[in-house]
């Protein structure tokens, strides 16, 4: 048996004001883009995260403004937008979605693959992304509907997501041999 020891809240905000803070060199305007103002996680990291941004370490880095992603998704016009916006009413009202994926588990994480094999090897993973059929906004509505559907099941179903994860992966290893890469976004 492992034994993971949960993270707190304030690790959290502390967490991702350090991260900024390394990437811009601890100065200048930084802003927060959140999924909804309705989600209680992510409303008390961001509170952690105002707390941490007064630390002596951040102080010259100023938090200009919190911006909501369910905005754009509420306006969005790409393929997957009605599971965009899906994803954020259950998110909202704190239950599963009530439509399913539009790709299958396993086609989500090639297209997560493709673009980040592609961005490792110097290529435009916008271009990466197109290759598959997907606009910006098309694979930013499809990221909200999965990533909710991830983060609510994966309790549930982590060995099934770790299965179709690993034969993706070792896909993308042979279809690009000597390159490494994870799938965190990057554009």
């Amino acid at each position: 048996m492992i034994f993971v020891a949960p993270t707190s809240n304030s690790l959290i905000g502390v967490t991702m004001v350090e991260s900024i803070g390394a990437q811009i060199g601890y100065k200048g305007q930084i802003a927060i883009l959140s999924a909804t103002p309705t989600s209680p996680n992510q409303n008390t990291w961001i509170k952690f995260m105002k707390v941490a941004l007064k630390l002596p370490k951040y102080k010259n880095m100023q938090l200009v403004t919190t911006v909501y992603g369910n905005a754009f998704q509420a306006a969005s016009q790409g393929k997957f937008n009605t599971y965009a916006k899906e994803a954020a009413a259950a998110r909202a009202a704190n239950r599963d979605v009530n439509v399913e994926p539009p790709v299958s588990y396993e086609q989500y994480y090639e297209y997560l693959y493709e673009q980040a094999y592609a961005a490792k090897q110097g290529k435009d993973p916008v271009e990466a992304l197109k290759s598959c059929g997907l606009t910006i906004v098309d694979w930013t509505d499809l990221s909200a509907f999965m990533g909710y559907i991830f983060t609510r099941d994966a309790g549930r179903n982590w060995a099934k997501y770790q299965e179709i994860h690993k034969r993706v992966e070792a896909k993308f290893a042979a279809k690009y041999p000597g390159v490494k890469a994870d799938v965190d976004i990057s554009f």
